[in-house]
């Protein structure tokens, strides 16, 4: 009698187990069926004592910007989707820490001028900082 409720609340414990594991990959599956297209662009940012610009048309570049500034550069972004979309861009493998993180979202058909700010902490060392920003796409849930 002891050893059938032991298998019992085994099987109990396995299945709950199951069913946690399968709605985490529902979410997981619905989440990312959501992204719709991401694109990775080269960017840089020079702290320095000075300000300069940088008119790099291959990159991302936000050219000499002195501790405590910021530099501004504006994308365009058109929504050729047939349903509204959500636009994040963020920095990464270097540049998270002055990319401020943007959030937008864009309907169906509209096109948007996008600000993209690089913003330089008091406590930045002085030289040249490389790496991506990101621009995730993803549908918009209505």
């Amino acid at each position: 009698m002891q050893k059938q409720k032991r298998k019992n609340n085994l099987l109990i414990l396995l299945i709950v187990i199951l069913c946690f594991v399968l709605v985490l990959n529902i979410f997981y599956l619905t989440k990312t069926r959501d992204i719709v297209e991401v694109r990775k662009i080269d960017a840089s940012v020079i702290v320095a004592n000075k300000i300069g610009f940088d008119l790099n048309s291959t990159a991302l570049t936000f050219g000499e910007v002195t501790r405590g500034g910021s530099a501004l550069r504006k994308i365009s972004i058109e929504n050729n989707y047939d349903f509204p979309i959500e636009v994040l861009i963020y920095g990464v493998d270097g540049m998270e820490r002055f990319v401020v993180p943007v959030r937008e979202n864009i309907a169906i058909s509209e096109k948007k001028e996008v600000d993209i700010i690089a913003k330089i902490p008091d406590d930045a060392q002085f030289g040249k900082y490389e790496g991506k920003i990101i621009v995730r796409i993803t549908r918009k849930n209505e």
